[in-house]
């Protein structure tokens, strides 16, 4: 599938990335995929998730460890329209470094989308999280993607 799309010239709309001859932007898809192929470990860690909603209303979890920075990655897709309060525990880790890294990518409504007007509209945000070891709990936005990256020591 073509990755790239002339606002005024276009034959589907399933395009990452959109110009016209002045601007560009990416798609809310463009940044997903930007966030999973940045925040990927050398190893896939074991994860679980003890949600008793629906399969469709869980977080979706998927963990890995980065050598290089020592990080524990730990990306958590929200599909509901409400924050969820989940508990993150890291195994096997006898202590994280405090702030970890919080890379947030939400918008307000299934129906936001980014334009040449509004190029950041559903853009990754990234701030700061304190954690007190290596496991805690945290509020995971509505309709989400969140990335953490956790220090090891």
């Amino acid at each position: 599938a073509p990755l790239f799309a002339h606002v005024d010239g276009w034959q589907w709309t399933p395009n990452l990335i959109w110009c016209d001859n002045l601007g560009v932007y990416g798609t809310p898809n463009y940044y997903v995929q930007q966030l999973f192929g940045l925040h990927r470990g050398d190893t896939v860690l074991p994860v679980a998730v003890n949600d008793d909603r629906p399969p469709a209303q869980r977080l979706h979890v998927s963990a890995s460890r980065s050598d290089h920075p020592r990080q524990i990655i730990v990306r958590v897709v929200n599909p509901v329209g409400t924050a969820v309060e989940a508990s993150v525990e890291v195994s096997g880790v006898k202590s994280v470094s405090s702030p970890a890294k919080l890379i947030v990518l939400a918008g307000a409504s299934l129906q936001d989308e980014n334009s040449l007007d509004e190029p950041k509209r559903v853009a990754p945000v990234e701030s700061k999280l304190e954690v007190a070891g290596p496991q805690f709990r945290h509020h995971f936005a509505p309709r989400s993607l969140s990335v953490l990256r956790l220090d090891l020591f």
